[in-house]
């Protein structure tokens, strides 16, 4: 099985099943991995030899068991990685969902790399300095069960003996720590445990969630004495908005940003380097005021007071923002997959003279999942519309603000 290594992750597109239950769903924890194992790359490559000799088939895998030492040596004759010549060996594992395992590699003659390759031949995790010097080390809990590769190579073409140690063999359960609630304008004093949550590879996160609307400047600063810290923030889709490791100083970190729509974002603090780093830490949180209101590509102002903006999810699972048009001072629409197809109209009527209310009407011409955030600019209030995948709906809500 040929193993295409990138340098120290700069392609690094692991698949995990994150152990992680904070607001972020696991494809976010796996993009901000990614995020992280490329800044890493960049900030630590290497020059690497790349000849260019025959590669040959490698069809042999010895099994290793948890708990187990083997002694092995990279030799002409082993498996060949065409990238570059260098020799691997290969070595599989059972096991089981949870399960995390320590990978270590060791050489005196060697600068040591260590593949992690899920059931599905997917790249897992890779190190080349994690264990000290230039020995190896991988920490990482499996995302599922079946028979996982190891694979033992070096960073450049050589020969000489190694010895590969499995560890840890304990099962992680699953991360019920929920995310913390936060306030606008306020500085939090945490620090990273044994207790948090974790990555796949051992290192240790926390979270945290506030609430925000479209529009609206945030300014995120995460930062302590003890660790090179890192810094992501999700959009209430769990996608990743933005990740910084090093800000306007030092190795703190500081995300500003927009924010594109109403909803709950999250917060994770965690650190640079992908191992077990504990440490207090200070994380601040500062919030512009809310916009004022105005239409634009994808959001609008009706009656000059109330900002609507829309998000929607399709049934394939793709999602995005809605697109506005205005069309009186008080009505508008926004269409979702194509600018001449509508998929929904609005409008905001004072009712102030009927029973002391605004209120919002809106008219449904799709039956995707689609919600509508509406911000009332002069007290600050938020109104939010939902429509279940599958559903045509309209509704009218006297009561609204």
């Amino acid at each position: 099985m040929p193993v295409r290594r990138s340098s120290l992750c700069l392609l690094f597109v692991c698949l995990f099943a994150a152990t992680s239950s904070f607001a972020a769903a696991p494809h976010s924890i796996q993009v901000l991995r990614a995020h992280r194992e490329k800044m890493r790359a960049e900030s630590k490559a290497k020059a690497k030899v790349r000849p260019s000799p025959d590669a040959h088939s490698c069809d042999h895998t010895s099994p290793i068991a948890c708990g187990a030492t083997e002694t092995g040596s990279l030799q002409t004759g082993d498996c060949v990685l065409s990238s570059d010549g260098t020799f691997y060996d290969q070595y599989s594992i059972q096991g089981q969902e949870g399960l995390q395992l320590i990978i270590e590699a060791k050489s005196a003659a060697l600068d040591m790399y260590l593949v992690l390759l899920d059931p599905s031949g997917g790249v897992a995790d890779e190190d080349d300095d994690g264990g000290g010097g230039t020995d190896s080390r991988i920490t990482y809990t499996l995302s599922g069960a079946g028979t996982w590769t190891i694979i033992v190579n070096s960073l450049a073409p050589g020969t000489g003996s190694y010895t590969l140690a499995v560890s840890g063999c304990t099962i992680i359960p699953p991360c019920t720590k929920p995310a913390v609630p936060l306030t606008c304008n306020t500085i939090t004093q945490a620090a990273l445990g044994t207790d948090d949550c974790t990555f796949p590879d051992g290192s240790y996160y926390e979270s945290y969630s506030f609430q925000g609307t479209v529009g609206q400047v945030v300014t995120i600063d995460l930062k302590a004495a003890g660790f090179d810290t890192l810094l992501a923030l999700f959009d209430p889709s769990e996608e990743i908005l933005d990740v910084n490791d090093d800000g306007p100083s030092g190795t703190d970190s500081q995300i500003v940003a927009e924010l594109p729509v109403t909803g709950t974002y999250v917060i994770l603090a965690t650190s640079f380097e992908s191992a077990p780093t504990t440490g207090a830490y200070s994380l601040a949180l500062a919030c512009a005021a809310a916009p004022a209101c105005s239409t634009n590509a994808e959001r609008l102002c009706l009656n000059n007071r109330f900002l609507i903006t829309t998000t929607w999810k399709d049934f394939s699972g793709n999602t995005g923002t809605g697109k506005a048009i205005q069309l009186t001072p008080d009505t508008g629409s926004f269409w979702f997959f194509n600018a001449e197809n509508l998929e929904l109209m609005i409008k905001a009527l004072d009712g102030r003279t009927v029973n002391g209310k605004w209120w919002i009407f809106y008219g449904a011409l799709s039956n995707v999942e689609y919600t509508i955030h509406v911000i009332d600019t002069v007290t600050g209030a938020v109104k939010t519309y939902s429509n279940p995948s599958g559903t045509f709906a309209s509704r009218g809500d006297t009561n609204a603000f």
